[in-house]
């Protein structure tokens, strides 16, 4: 049985300061730059995590994030990824060329069973982007299986790539599950929405929630710009497209919309991930879902975020996952005894 820790504790504290210390001395030999206090707090964000790793795979893959992270992308690449992403883009640009349309099929990249119709850019590298890393199973993870009743909170969907991913692999009918998409750019609603057409009988198991989310609510948020090019902030810069909105807690939203339960939490919001978790106290001592958390905006999310998980005592694990040949795209997953395993 799973035994609860007041307070868990990294246990394998010597080895990052080991490896970081090598990685420290190849960027002064290579790039004759030797930044140590900068580093040294870096070291410090890393290690945690390093010790509440689930497994020896988790901790090679920290040390290759690591890498790319403190001694930059010239020296450090996950190559995998860069082949497979060359080859979609390829793929994609042909596409587009051949239809004139920025649409592209999931099911023709293996990753739905169905035919699922999407726009996410008219630029093939970005769509390659996006579509590679779910071919590199950026949300097909072990931890995150889900069964075909199951609850998901898709927050920062985009343009529904992610929310129609994990509709296909719920049920449909009464008692199939749901998706919740939470987006509020006016741009990436709009184009969500146009992908939900697109795919009606999927779109009967997504609703859209177009809130922002943060550690408190009822804040007022300015918006400014449009699609990838969007700002966001709490203080109003003015301007003619300057749009404003009033943010949501997690745990509010839960309760706003009702949602029954949350079997996963799949989450990718620019940085505003901490803050967010922070208003989600409840829900996740009370559902302790499944967690696939965007941690490789900041170093210090790759400490702050396990470490607050462990103060709620939900028994989270956690393993990691990487989904591009340079630094974006680091997952945190997090999986709690009391969670029931997907069939």
């Amino acid at each position: 049985m799973h035994e609860k820790k007041q307070h868990v504790k990294s246990t394998h504290r010597l080895h990052p300061y080991d490896w970081m210390l090598r990685n420290m001395a190849l960027r002064f030999i290579r790039q004759r730059k030797f930044r140590f206090r900068r580093d040294a707090k870096h070291i410090r964000s890393f290690a945690y995590l390093y010790g509440r790793l689930a497994g020896e795979d988790d901790r090679q893959l920290l040390k290759d994030v690591a890498d790319v992270r403190l001694l930059g992308s010239r020296f450090e690449r996950f190559r995998e990824f860069e082949k497979k992403y060359i080859e979609n883009m390829r793929k994609i640009d042909a596409e587009f060329s051949a239809t004139g349309q920025c649409l592209v099929n999931m099911r023709d990249y293996g990753l739905t069973e169905s035919d699922v119709w999407i726009e996410i850019s008219h630029h093939p590298d970005l769509v390659s982007y996006v579509l590679t890393c779910f071919i590199c199973g950026q949300y097909q993870h072990p931890w995150v299986a889900l069964g075909a009743d199951d609850c998901c909170l898709d927050i920062g969907a985009y343009k529904g790539e992610t929310s129609l991913l994990l509709a296909d692999r719920l049920a449909s009918g009464e008692r199939g599950g749901r998706v919740y998409a939470v987006e509020f750019g006016v741009d990436q609603v709009n184009a969500l929405r146009r992908n939900l057409q697109r795919n009606a009988e999927l779109a009967k198991r997504i609703h859209l929630i177009a809130n922002p989310l943060w550690s408190q609510s009822d804040m007022t948020v300015y918006m400014t710009g449009s699609d990838i090019g969007t700002k966001i902030g709490f203080e109003n810069p003015g301007g003619e497209d300057c749009r404003q909105f009033q943010t949501l807690t997690l745990d509010d939203m839960v309760e706003k919309h009702a949602i029954p339960k949350v079997s996963m939490i799949k989450m990718d919001v620019e940085g505003a991930e901490y803050p967010i978790l922070l208003g989600a106290r409840e829900t996740l001592r009370r559902h302790k879902p499944l967690l696939a958390l965007s941690i490789y905006h900041s170093h210090e999310d790759f400490s702050r975020i396990p470490q607050f998980l462990d103060t709620l005592d939900c028994g989270y694990e956690f393993s990691l996952g990487h989904y591009t040949s340079t630094r974006p795209e680091t997952i945190l997953y997090a999986r709690s005894a009391a969670t029931p395993t997907a069939l």
